[in-house]
């Protein structure tokens, strides 16, 4: 043969082996992806997943490296077809070599199991020589035979070479390996190796047939475990092992590596759908099942019950919603009470039978930390990771309401943590959260964390620079579809003054008059309402302070119920702290049959007793601010300024209140605006509350009198608070 047909040859081999190698790092990727689909190699333990594969690393035993759940490493030499060869060149030769220079360059390692270096460990580790069925029978069958007897169950058991070989074909393999080992260590540490050294070596050592050929037994057991473990369509098994191939051919250019979910990351960006991994399953379920039952909570918000009617209407902010979050994450945000909750409930029951959907309600969660939320969820797993793992075409809708309900800072630190992870670790997912304008316009975590472009429909000139979605008041036609739906609320709406109307327009308001029609309110008297305060101390007082003869133990109660809430930043407290006496227990029943008051659900659906929660957060809110902050200005101011964080925990109570104070004395709404601004423990934040109220339901110039008046005040200290309280207002 010339010296052309000699390099075509050597260059079709070199092709030949590498095609080999990379089949093989394929089929690896393929046990990866099945978890416990897999059986274990090697005498691995039998709960052992693999966790990396990585291709040409450099290391001595260079061709695959693969990495398990136990901490063990398989180095692995891929060899298609060698032969018991005596030759310095033959393949076994150089499978030997480069398990002799692991072996050496490892002994005295620290442990570094990414990087591969450490001191081998023959409980953990392996070297792996995998080969095909071509073999010569001396490697495939008769070498195996010898390495099991070197591997003895007690480790303290004593062995010899000889001992290993017990017939004229094993101890003829058994030279040949042995001669191999002993001139390559030589050759590597300059002295010759003891016995007891290649013992060592050879324990190590695992001799594995995979057939990954085209159409070989092993390649067509990898393409059956896609169809069965791994894939949603299993029509896709050739086109994915195809996939897997090109991946690990890169990874050898490029020497690289990767783990299962790269692996997983790189077929969805081709179009392939897989299923979850087993080992997450449960935890999806889970999931899945406190989602429906979110869902089914959060119902009565995306409608409107009337008399037994159900009313529903189809707002065009919801199809702009799903068209949004199709291509991005964003924020859903809007005044209380327009709409928020129903419009995330409308994406949900409009996505959940065609994509991933998980719908997370903050006031129905009281976490503290990323593993508050894993233990409420009950799942095994992380939220991320779980996240990481469920796996689908589609992106995933993960959908967070209220997250203006977290009444501590810990809780809303904890989702923002939530958030920023997702971000980072789970890009598959699309977040969809709600939250009110005013938290939204003070919160540097959610602006940051949503940066971007808003739609150009609904959106706030206020938050240009923020991707989200405003959700509008009522129009004209929405209204229609209520009124054809219910007569009731269409007559109220045609006898309703501008005022009234203005209220009508949210949807939260809605209710609570659908509420009051169903109690027998008539419409002249609902008529008469004027702000959202009127009509909240409407429904007050129909649904808390009848019969009259219980309004004083109902109001107790629920005192003693929201004081405790606010102690612990949540919305959720025991029976027991709030009904102490059989007398208690009626009460809170009534407040229950009131729908004031609820028991709490956990993700199965079963109603926990004993734990009650409100409603609707903005009768908890109402509440607070009744129950709570209506006593003489000044217990107010001492109450902030002993627990300053109430400013961020009760907001919306302090806007309720600060309203009262509005609609009942001007005089006194504003000594009370003075004397919270003169209060140096007081944050700003909650210093902006009253002049902020005043600029929304100023309707005249008589309305800042006494600030005017405080203005011109000859008595320098009240001239200067005055001072304080006019640039907050004209800020």
């Amino acid at each position: 043969m010339d010296n052309s047909a000699k390099t075509n040859s050597g260059g079709l081999a070199v092709h030949s082996g590498t095609s080999y190698q990379n089949r093989v790092a394929a089929w690896f990727c393929v046990q990866m992806l099945a978890e416990q689909e897999a059986v274990p190699m090697w005498q691995w333990p039998a709960d052992t997943l693999i966790e990396f594969v990585r291709c040409e690393t450099g290391k001595p035993i260079d061709d695959v490296m693969v990495g398990g759940s136990h901490q063990g490493i398989a180095y692995i030499n891929a060899k298609l077809s060698p032969t018991a060869s005596q030759s310095k060149k033959s393949d076994l030769a150089s499978a030997l070599a480069q398990f002799t220079r692991q072996y050496i360059s490892n002994v005295n390692q620290i442990t570094g199991r990414d990087s591969g270096e450490r001191t081998p460990n023959r409980v953990l580790d392996r070297f792996v020589l995998i080969i095909s069925s071509g073999s010569s029978n001396s490697i495939t069958k008769i070498f195996p035979r010898v390495l099991t007897r070197l591997r003895p169950d007690l480790p303290s058991q004593k062995l010899s070479l000889d001992d290993a070989a017990q017939t004229a074909k094993e101890r003829e393999i058994l030279s040949k390996v042995k001669t191999h080992l002993q001139r390559e260590w030589m050759d590597a540490a300059k002295t010759a190796p003891t016995e007891t050294e290649i013992i060592n070596l050879l324990r190590l050592v695992h001799v594995e047939v995979l057939d990954v050929d085209e159409d070989g037994i092993n390649e067509r057991e990898a393409k059956r475990i896609l169809r069965a473990s791994i894939l949603r369509n299993p029509e896709q098994a050739d086109l994915v092992w195809n996939t897997l191939l090109k991946i690990c051919t890169l990874w050898s250019s490029d020497r690289n590596g990767g783990s299962r979910s790269d692996v997983e990351q790189q077929l969805l960006q081709a179009g392939i759908a897989l299923k979850s991994p087993r080992s997450f399953q449960e935890d999806i379920e889970r999931l899945k099942k406190y989602s429906e039952r979110t869902f089914e909570l959060l119902r009565p918000l995306s409608q409107i019950d009337i008399n037994g009617q159900v009313i529903k209407m189809q707002r065009p902010v919801s199809l702009a919603l799903r068209q949004v979050a199709e291509h991005e994450s964003l924020v859903v945000v809007g005044e209380p009470g327009s709409g928020k909750s129903g419009v995330l409930h409308d994406l949900v029951e409009q996505e959940k039978n065609n994509r991933d959907v998980i719908f997370l309600a903050v006031d129905k969660l009281d976490v503290q930390s990323l593993g508050d939320l894993q233990n409420s969820l009950r799942l095994e797993h992380d939220f991320i990771e779980v996240l990481c793992n469920w796996t689908g075409i589609q992106s995933g809708f993960l959908v967070i309401d209220a997250l203006d309900a977290a009444r501590s800072g810990v809780t809303a630190q904890t989702f923002y943590d939530l958030l920023a992870l997702i971000n980072e670790k789970a890009k598959h997912w699309r977040v969809i959260v709600s939250i009110r304008q005013y938290d939204l316009r003070h919160n540097t975590n959610l602006k940051s964390l949503f940066h971007g472009q808003p739609p150009n429909e609904f959106r706030s000139n206020e938050f240009l620079f923020i991707r989200h979605l405003n959700i509008p008041r009522l129009n004209t036609e929405e209204w229609l579809q209520l009124a054809s739906q219910s007569p009731q609320l269409g007559q109220l709406f045609v006898k309703a003054d501008p005022k009234l109307r203005e209220l009508l327009h949210i949807p939260f308001n809605v209710q609570l008059m659908a509420k009051l029609l169903e109690r027998g309110i008539l419409i002249k008297q609902l008529t008469r309402i004027k702000t959202q305060i009127e009509l909240l101390n409407l429904y007050w007082e129909e649904r808390v302070d009848q019969p009259i003869e219980e309004k004083d133990a109902r109001e107790i109660l629920l005192s003693r119920a929201i004081e405790e809430m606010v102690k612990i930043r949540s919305l959720q407290v025991n029976r027991r702290q709030v009904a102490t006496s059989t007398t208690h227990g009626t009460v809170l029943t009534n407040l229950l049959k009131a729908n004031v008051l609820s028991e709490w659900s956990d993700d199965t659906g079963r109603i926990d007793n004993r734990i009650i929660t409100f409603s609707h957060h903005v009768l908890f809110d109402y509440a607070v601010a009744r129950l709570m902050l209506r006593d003489a200005p000044q217990s107010l101011v001492s109450l902030l300024k002993d627990d300053p964080d109430l400013n961020v925990a009760i907001r919306p109570s302090l806007i309720m209140h600060f309203e009262h104070e509005w609609m009942c004395d001007r005089n006194g709404f504003w000594q009370l605006v003075f004397s919270i601004i003169n209060t140096l423990e007081t944050p700003e934040i909650g210093k902006l509350i009253g002049p902020a109220v005043a600029v929304e339901a100023a309707t005249d110039i008589d309305d800042f009198l006494p600030l005017i008046e405080a203005l011109r005040s000859p008595q320098q200290s009240k001239r200067e608070c005055a001072e304080k309280v006019y640039r907050h207002v004209i800020g």
